[in-house]
Protein backbone atom coordinates (compact mmCIF):
# COMPACT_ATOMS: atom_id res chain seq x y z
CA UNK A 1 0.00 0.00 0.00
CA UNK A 2 1.69 2.99 -1.09
CA UNK A 3 1.80 6.31 1.14
CA UNK A 4 -0.89 9.37 0.58
CA UNK A 5 1.63 11.80 1.75
CA UNK A 6 3.14 14.02 -1.10
CA UNK A 7 6.89 14.11 -1.65
CA UNK A 8 8.39 17.36 -0.22
CA UNK A 9 11.09 18.61 -2.60
CA UNK A 10 14.31 18.92 -1.38
CA UNK A 11 15.34 22.02 1.31
CA UNK A 12 17.07 24.58 -0.20
CA UNK A 13 20.23 25.09 1.89
CA UNK A 14 20.40 28.62 2.85
CA UNK A 15 23.75 30.48 1.64
CA UNK A 16 26.73 31.09 4.22
CA UNK A 17 28.33 34.37 4.51
CA UNK A 18 31.50 33.62 5.78
CA UNK A 19 33.68 37.48 6.82
CA UNK A 20 36.85 37.88 8.00
CA UNK A 21 37.93 40.79 10.05
CA UNK A 22 39.88 42.80 12.12
CA UNK A 23 38.37 44.36 15.12
CA UNK A 24 36.20 43.95 18.09
CA UNK A 25 33.99 46.90 16.39
CA UNK A 26 33.68 44.86 13.23
CA UNK A 27 33.24 41.95 14.94
CA UNK A 28 30.16 43.60 17.10
CA UNK A 29 28.47 44.54 14.02
CA UNK A 30 28.80 41.45 12.12
CA UNK A 31 27.00 39.70 15.17
CA UNK A 32 24.15 42.59 15.58
CA UNK A 33 23.48 41.30 11.42
CA UNK A 34 23.42 37.85 12.10
CA UNK A 35 20.91 38.23 14.42
CA UNK A 36 18.91 40.64 12.79
CA UNK A 37 18.65 39.17 9.73
CA UNK A 38 18.83 35.74 10.63
CA UNK A 39 21.54 34.34 7.73
CA UNK A 40 23.78 32.16 8.49
CA UNK A 41 26.93 34.37 9.15
CA UNK A 42 30.27 32.91 10.22
CA UNK A 43 32.04 35.56 11.68
CA UNK A 44 36.41 34.86 11.78
CA UNK A 45 37.51 37.81 13.46
CA UNK A 46 41.21 38.63 14.14
CA UNK A 47 42.09 35.02 13.23
CA UNK A 48 45.33 36.05 11.22
CA UNK A 49 45.83 39.68 12.18
CA UNK A 50 47.49 40.92 9.41
CA UNK A 51 48.64 37.91 7.68
CA UNK A 52 45.52 36.95 6.26
CA UNK A 53 46.04 34.77 3.28
CA UNK A 54 44.20 32.62 0.77
CA UNK A 55 45.31 29.54 2.30
CA UNK A 56 43.61 30.99 5.62
CA UNK A 57 40.55 31.85 3.83
CA UNK A 58 40.56 28.64 2.01
CA UNK A 59 40.81 26.48 5.16
CA UNK A 60 37.70 28.42 6.85
CA UNK A 61 35.56 27.90 4.13
CA UNK A 62 36.32 23.95 3.99
CA UNK A 63 35.66 23.80 8.56
CA UNK A 64 32.16 24.97 7.11
CA UNK A 65 31.95 21.23 5.52
CA UNK A 66 29.80 22.59 2.60
CA UNK A 67 30.68 20.73 -1.15
CA UNK A 68 28.67 23.11 -2.84
CA UNK A 69 30.79 26.38 -3.45
CA UNK A 70 27.86 28.66 -5.13
CA UNK A 71 26.54 28.28 -1.43
CA UNK A 72 29.64 30.34 0.35
CA UNK A 73 30.18 33.91 -0.10
CA UNK A 74 33.41 35.59 1.68
CA UNK A 75 33.91 38.63 2.43
CA UNK A 76 37.01 40.35 3.93
CA UNK A 77 35.93 43.71 5.99
CA UNK A 78 38.85 45.54 7.11
CA UNK A 79 39.82 49.19 7.94
CA UNK A 80 42.15 50.44 5.19
CA UNK A 81 44.02 53.16 7.57
CA UNK A 82 47.03 50.76 7.34
CA UNK A 83 48.90 51.00 3.71
CA UNK A 84 51.36 48.01 3.68
CA UNK A 85 47.59 45.67 4.02
CA UNK A 86 45.59 47.78 1.70
CA UNK A 87 47.45 45.39 -1.46
CA UNK A 88 47.69 42.23 -0.11
CA UNK A 89 43.88 42.23 1.06
CA UNK A 90 42.66 43.44 -2.61
CA UNK A 91 44.55 40.51 -4.14
CA UNK A 92 42.29 38.22 -1.90
CA UNK A 93 39.83 36.43 -3.65
CA UNK A 94 37.06 37.68 -1.39
CA UNK A 95 34.75 40.75 -1.42
CA UNK A 96 36.00 43.04 -0.24
CA UNK A 97 34.09 45.35 2.75
CA UNK A 98 36.83 48.16 3.10
CA UNK A 99 36.33 50.99 5.03
CA UNK A 100 38.37 53.84 4.81
CA UNK A 101 39.81 55.22 7.30
CA UNK A 102 37.68 53.09 9.33
CA UNK A 103 34.32 51.32 10.24
CA UNK A 104 33.66 54.11 12.31
CA UNK A 105 33.11 56.13 8.59
CA UNK A 106 30.38 53.27 8.13
CA UNK A 107 28.48 54.26 11.36
CA UNK A 108 28.79 58.31 9.97
CA UNK A 109 27.25 57.10 6.84
CA UNK A 110 24.20 56.42 8.31
CA UNK A 111 24.27 59.96 9.56
CA UNK A 112 25.24 62.14 6.55
CA UNK A 113 27.00 62.17 3.27
CA UNK A 114 30.87 62.67 4.06
CA UNK A 115 32.70 63.27 0.81
CA UNK A 116 35.89 65.13 2.59
CA UNK A 117 39.17 62.56 3.74
CA UNK A 118 38.91 62.13 7.34
CA UNK A 119 41.91 60.09 9.89
CA UNK A 120 40.19 57.54 11.80
CA UNK A 121 40.52 59.73 14.86
CA UNK A 122 38.00 62.37 13.06
CA UNK A 123 35.84 59.89 12.12
CA UNK A 124 35.45 59.06 15.36
CA UNK A 125 35.50 62.74 16.18
CA UNK A 126 32.68 63.09 13.52
CA UNK A 127 30.39 60.05 14.54
CA UNK A 128 30.10 61.29 18.43
CA UNK A 129 29.61 65.13 17.41
CA UNK A 130 26.62 64.03 14.83
CA UNK A 131 25.31 63.22 18.11
CA UNK A 132 21.87 61.56 19.14
CA UNK A 133 23.05 58.13 20.10
CA UNK A 134 26.25 58.85 18.76
CA UNK A 135 27.08 60.97 21.39
CA UNK A 136 28.31 58.20 23.92
CA UNK A 137 29.92 55.92 21.16
CA UNK A 138 32.63 54.21 23.45
CA UNK A 139 34.35 51.42 20.45
CA UNK A 140 34.11 48.74 20.15
CA UNK A 141 30.61 48.49 21.55
CA UNK A 142 26.98 49.09 19.91
CA UNK A 143 24.47 50.04 21.99
CA UNK A 144 20.47 48.77 21.58
CA UNK A 145 20.09 52.23 20.49
CA UNK A 146 23.06 52.41 17.98
CA UNK A 147 21.99 49.05 16.52
CA UNK A 148 18.18 50.19 16.18
CA UNK A 149 19.67 53.39 14.32
CA UNK A 150 22.07 51.56 12.10
CA UNK A 151 18.67 49.27 11.29
CA UNK A 152 16.57 52.46 10.67
CA UNK A 153 19.42 54.35 8.69
CA UNK A 154 21.32 51.18 6.92
CA UNK A 155 19.39 52.29 3.10
CA UNK A 156 20.49 55.58 3.76
CA UNK A 157 23.91 54.53 4.36
CA UNK A 158 24.23 52.28 1.34
CA UNK A 159 23.03 54.99 -0.86
CA UNK A 160 25.76 57.63 0.65
CA UNK A 161 28.47 54.85 0.52
CA UNK A 162 27.35 53.76 -3.42
CA UNK A 163 29.00 57.79 -4.64
CA UNK A 164 31.83 57.75 -2.86
CA UNK A 165 35.16 56.23 -4.92
CA UNK A 166 35.98 52.79 -3.31
CA UNK A 167 39.35 52.77 -1.72
CA UNK A 168 39.55 56.57 -1.47
CA UNK A 169 39.33 58.86 1.68
CA UNK A 170 36.69 58.42 2.46
CA UNK A 171 34.93 55.39 1.40
CA UNK A 172 33.04 51.99 2.57
CA UNK A 173 31.85 49.42 0.57
CA UNK A 174 30.61 46.93 3.63
CA UNK A 175 27.03 47.96 1.89
CA UNK A 176 27.85 44.95 -0.46
CA UNK A 177 27.46 42.53 2.37
CA UNK A 178 23.82 44.35 3.19
CA UNK A 179 22.49 44.06 0.23
CA UNK A 180 23.84 40.38 -0.30
CA UNK A 181 21.98 39.70 3.14
CA UNK A 182 18.81 41.71 1.54
CA UNK A 183 19.35 39.30 -1.34
CA UNK A 184 19.76 36.06 0.64
CA UNK A 185 16.13 36.87 2.59
CA UNK A 186 14.28 37.47 -0.46
CA UNK A 187 15.00 34.12 -2.03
Amino acid sequence: MKSRREKSSPRKMKKVFVVFCEGETEECYLNFLRATYRSPIKVIPRISGDSINERIIREAQKSERITDSEKITTFVMYDLDKADMNERLKALDAIHLFSNPCVELWFLLHVVEQRQGLTTAAAIKALVNAGGVWMNYNKPILTQTQRAFLWEHRLKAIEHAKVLKENTNPSSTIYKLLESLEQSIMK
